[in-house]
Order: structure tokens, then sequence, then C-alpha cells
């Protein structure tokens, strides 16, 4: 659908979670190794893997079992470059991108858990205006993209490639908030009841987000809720799991949110270790 509009976007097959791996394999057809292979239903890289090989296609299906509700999984030739997302506004007929957001990823093997560790909005690059096009282009040529849309892109030497469509908040929200003059909530609320888009979008200095692990302690640390940074405290919610915190930071310069949010970090870690 998207290539015939003149998108790019990499070679991908849905495939069933039950099939064996040597059908897997022959179902890949022309796909070329290294793949990326991920759940259907997943979000912030939750059983994605790099897959090298028919080697590890057997143990990349069982992490996305064990991660996924779906039957089915996707395939993918994996596109090296800069991850990057794109945020877009939508009526269903019109959209309105509104920045360009890099993403801070980790891809991973299939015996190792891939992440998505923060990101930056907006995220200032040379095919910044190709890729907001691009991301423009991809929602309205889906039917039925209402308020708040997120486009995952590579951007290569060879332009902008589209990766997949976000119909929901993604995690990028948390900055876009903060680097833009824009009520995003009433904007999102006004694309979908009233059919109404923003007719300018300031920008407002920048963003920068990160997660962070911190120990699970049984300490009371509502202290590092008062914290300006925290958007999401530190919950534990399953023994002997990692326990995350998420922090976001902004400025109107990009080193001076930097920064801050490496201050953030520290602040919130020494408080876990002295309990200051």
């Amino acid at each position: 659908m998207l290539e015939k509009k003149g998108l790019v976007v990499p070679k991908t097959v849905v495939i069933d979670l039950d099939e064996d791996v040597k059908n897997i394999i022959q179902l890949l057809g022309e796909l070329d190794f290294p793949l990326l292979f991920k759940p259907v239903d997943g979000a912030s890289c939750s059983g994605l893997s790099i897959v090298k090989d028919g080697n590890h296609v057997n143990s990349a299906v069982k992490k996305i079992a064990r991660e996924s509700s779906s039957k089915h999984f996707v395939a993918q030739n994996l596109i090296r470059g800069i991850n990057v997302s794109v945020s877009v506004l939508s009526t269903g007929e019109k959209a309105l991108p509104v920045t360009l957001n890099k993403q801070i990823v980790t891809l991973a093997p299939p015996h190792e858990e891939s992440s998505y560790n923060g990101g930056v909005v907006p995220f200032d690059h040379a095919l910044q205006e190709e890729a907001l096009k691009a991301a423009q282009k991809a929602v309205v040529s889906v039917r039925g993209l209402n308020g708040y849309v997120g486009v995952d892109m590579v951007l290569t030497s060879e332009g902008p490639v589209v990766i997949e469509i976000n119909p929901r908040l993604t995690t990028s929200y948390v900055g876009l908030r903060k680097a833009v003059t824009l009520n995003l909530a009433q904007a999102i609320v006004d694309a979908v009841l009233w059919r109404q888009l923003p007719g300018h979008v300031q920008r407002e200095g920048y963003a920068v987000f990160s997660k962070v692990e911190v120990p699970p302690v049984s300490k009371d640390f509502s202290r590092i809720f008062a914290f300006k940074e925290i958007v999401s405290p530190p919950f534990t919610v399953t023994a002997n799991e990692p326990t995350y915190a998420l922090l976001a930071t902004h400025s109107s310069e990009l080193k001076d949110a930097q920064t801050a949010l490496c201050r953030a970090k520290k602040r919130l870690m020494n408080t876990y270790h002295t309990g200051d």
C-alpha cells in the first residue's frame, strides 16, 4: 500500500507463529539476512530480535511467542541507519506532521533483550523535511487513522524508510508535550471530534527522555515522586524483574537538556543508594 504511494518500505512478510522452522525459512523468500523479527502487536521493542541467519530463527520465534498474544509475527529486512519517528496529528482525511524525533534503541539477537531506551524531541537532521512529508503521506494513505499517530522510520543515506505506523500515543509524546507550545491533548481531541488540525505548531526548545533501571527496593522513596524530571516512577511489578523509571528534561538548547538529564539520573541513583 505505502509503496504505491511512492514511499520506501522494507521487504516484509507476515508469518504464522505455529509454522515450523523449515517452513518459516521458505516463507522468508526474497528477504535477505540479517532480518528483523517482531510481534505484530509489540511496543517498545518487546519481543524484537535481529536474526543473522537461519540458525537463529527458532529462538527468535520463541521469544516472540513469550511476548505476544498474536498468532502471527513480522519478518522484514533490517534497515541500517538512524532510528527516528514522526509524531503526526490526523483527522482521518488530513494529517499534520508535528516533529521528527530521535529514538535511542538497542536491537539485539534472540538471546538478548532489545529495548527502547529514550529519545530526543525534536531531532534536527538534513532529512527532516523529507521524513515529515513521508510520514504525512503514510498516515493519509491508511483510512481511519484519527488523533495522534506515530510513524517509525530509519533515516538512511538514500532517504527515509518507513518501518511501521503506530495508531496510538507513543513514548515520544513524553518529550513532544514539552517541546511544542501547542496544547497537544486539546489538539488530539479537536482532530478526532471536530476534524480540525492546528494551523501552525511552534517548537519550544528540546526535550530529552530516558528509561533508567533502578534497584527494586522496599524502602519508602516517596520523595522520588516529587522529582520534576520523573514522568513514570519506578514501580516494582514482578519480583526479580528490572525496575525502570522514565525521566524527561527540557531546555532551549539540546546540550542543556542532555546535561539536565544526566544530573537527574545521578540524583535519582543517589537517592536510591543513600536515601537522600
